[in-house]
């Protein structure tokens, strides 16, 4: 084998080694990335059984992305189309549980009267 070949299969070593570290470190960067969806809500686009995975669309920083989705309590079960609460997220997963009545907009506006202030005579 030739000095050059030789050259030319340490360089190639060189360079995979130097990808496979870069390739490391972005992991936790993606991670924190993915930790702002924390708090956000997503839509169920494969049904999550208990104790399963599905899977979820979320938007983020403007672009549609689909992750594996678990539910926090793992007796819970959605179905296509639900909205969800994106809780926790793993490394290619997101943790997911009901929205509040709040966050999907089913608050009624109408008050029940107070019972002290209009009592008939």
């Amino acid at each position: 084998m030739s000095i050059i070949q030789r050259a030319k299969e340490i360089a190639a070593d060189l360079i995979d080694t130097a990808a496979w570290v870069l390739q490391r470190l972005e992991v936790p960067s993606e991670l924190a990335r993915l930790e702002e969806a924390i708090g956000s809500t997503g839509e169920i686009i494969a049904p999550v059984c208990p104790g399963g995975t599905g899977q979820v669309m979320i938007v983020l920083s403007g672009s549609r992305h689909t992750f594996g989705a678990k539910a926090v309590d793992s007796m819970q079960e959605f179905q296509r189309g639900e909205k969800v609460k994106i809780v926790q997220v793993g490394q290619s997963i997101m943790y997911v549980g009901r929205p509040t009545a709040i966050e999907t907009g089913c608050v009624s506006s109408a008050r029940e009267p107070d019972r002290d202030s209009e009592l008939p005579e």
